[in-house]
């Protein structure tokens, strides 16, 4: 009997053996693999990204459209679903083709929308039940927020000429029924002092129009502009909102914070700027800025006849670059490259990048990377 046991157990550890063997040059869980026949039987082989490489998603889920009619049978055109978030790198279209809202469900529709009978979902007006309180200087009526402009001439400006601010969001609120009360209105928006209420304009959005320098009596900053021009000389073509224009130097504009001998008013001179300032030339004695030589017949000289220092422009003798990299750890590997500097002669290698010990040049290292078509084992 004792013979039968020891044979017994000869046939255990061989079994044993057997089934070890079977897992040789198997991966574990982790290791890197090309197929599941690389990893263990408990694992599968899952692609991954290389960290430099952006994950690619598919095109948006719903059909951009302009219109109900853009979509196919059974769809309108509205919102995304709520709840729906595009991934990154997808784009969905302002509007798109989905499924009608459900009247009776309110989930069907954002919070601050309601589903009306055509299957859309529309913002909650001011004169609904639960619709928002208009804000300060605003009244609710849907009709006329058709047509009133979210911003000034509907550029990025906001509304101007009056001492009120429109909220945060005043498309948001014209989106709710909301309208501004003009300058004429009880409550609405103040003009400016340098403007003038005027009912016929109120399709600005306020009422308030700039009152013209000649009936007003001066510009909005006399020292700056002037409202009928005494000088013929050239100026600045950009005319203030009251319609006065930039003075030069010969109408009272000093060239200068501070009096300087080496500017003067001059329109007709070479050297004059946008308001007729003129310099005098560094070979009369006007100083140079530090760093930079008086020489009138050199590369790029200013209005003074001033270059750049030429001495101060070369860096030295160029220094040598840093050696190659090299791999001893994986499928790919790059070279490192040299940093040249100027002056010091002194250089460092650059980073290489792909295999596991990778290096660059006198002190670039390589980060560990995998090769193309690679994965790690995984848990099934």
């Amino acid at each position: 009997m004792l013979g039968v046991g020891r044979h017994k157990g000869r046939v255990w550890i061989l079994l044993g053996a057997l089934a070890l063997g079977a897992g040789c040059g198997q991966t574990s869980i982790g290791g890197p693999c090309k197929s599941d026949g690389d990893c263990a039987n408990d694992a599968r082989c899952e692609a991954s990204t290389s960290r430099d490489e952006q994950p690619i998603y598919g095109p948006c889920l719903y059909t951009s459209c302009q219109s109900t009619s853009n979509c196919a049978s059974g769809l309108v055109c509205g919102d995304l679903p709520p709840g729906y978030v595009p991934m990154p790198g997808q784009f969905c279209g302002v509007n798109v083709c989905v499924p009608p809202c459900d009247p009776g469900d309110a989930a069907t529709c954002p919070t601050d929308k309601l589903c009306r009978d055509d299957g859309l979902c529309t913002y909650l007006q001011c004169d609904e039940p639960g619709g928002i309180t208009c804000p300060e200087h605003w009244r609710c009526d849907p009709q006329a927020a058709n047509t009133e402009p979210p911003l000034l001439s509907n550029t990025i400006l906001p509304v101007t000429g009056t001492t009120v601010v429109d909220p945060p969001d005043p498309g948001g609120a014209i989106a709710h029924g909301c309208v501004r009360q003009r300058c004429t209105e009880a409550g609405g928006y103040e003009c400016r002092s340098n403007y003038t209420c005027k009912e016929s304009e109120a399709a600005n959005g306020t009422g308030c129009v700039p009152t013209p320098c000649e009936e007003l009596g001066h510009c909005s900053d006399d020292e700056r502009y002037i409202c009928v021009p005494t000088s013929t000389a050239p100026r600045p073509s950009v005319p203030d909102e009251n319609g006065c224009v930039y003075r030069n130097c010969e109408e009272g504009v000093t060239c200068t914070i501070e009096p300087s001998p080496w500017y003067f008013c001059d329109p007709s001179d070479p050297t004059a700027d946008s308001i007729g300032c003129a310099v005098v030339s560094c070979t009369d004695g006007s100083p140079c800025p530090i760093q930079w030589v008086c020489d009138p017949t050199g590369k790029f000289p200013d209005r003074q006849g001033c270059v750049r220092d030429p001495a101060l422009s070369s860096g030295g003798a160029s220094g040598s670059s840093g050696t190659s990299g090299s791999s001893n750890g994986g499928s790919t590997a790059a070279t490192g490259s040299g940093a040249i500097s100027g002056g010091s002669g002194a250089s460092s290698g650059g980073a290489g990048r792909g295999g596991s010990s990778a290096t660059g040049g006198a002190s670039g290292k390589a980060t560990s990377g995998e090769a193309p078509g690679e994965g790690r084992c995984v848990t099934r």
